[in-house]
């Protein structure tokens, strides 16, 4: 006798399900028109203009980055270590009353 034969069943008729499902979507995408639903613009290129920057407001710039990267190194620290102290606490509350 066969117990899981409901189970097999129904692996069977999912997995036949999914094989439908694949094949009406890639007859969907099929043809050059499968993308147009999304509109000419998407899908057309965008050209970017760039502004020259002077040699002062390029030196501002490199400044504002390093600054920036200054103050993101500085925040980890104090997040890292504001973690490992109450690390160190709950290992030390854990060890003191463990009774080990």
């Amino acid at each position: 006798m066969m117990s899981n034969g409901g189970s097999i069943a129904a692996m069977v008729s999912s997995l036949k399900n999914n094989r439908l499902l694949l094949k009406r979507r890639s007859v969907k995408l099929r043809g050059r028109d499968a993308f147009m639903h999304l509109g000419e613009k998407t899908t057309e290129r965008k050209e970017l203009h760039h502004k020259k920057a002077s040699k002062r407001e390029m030196e501002l710039i490199r400044k504002e980055i390093a600054k920036d990267q200054e103050d993101e190194r500085r925040k980890t620290w104090i997040k890292y270590s504001i973690i490992l102290f109450f690390a160190g606490v709950i290992i030390y509350l854990f060890y003191q009353y463990s009774g080990i």
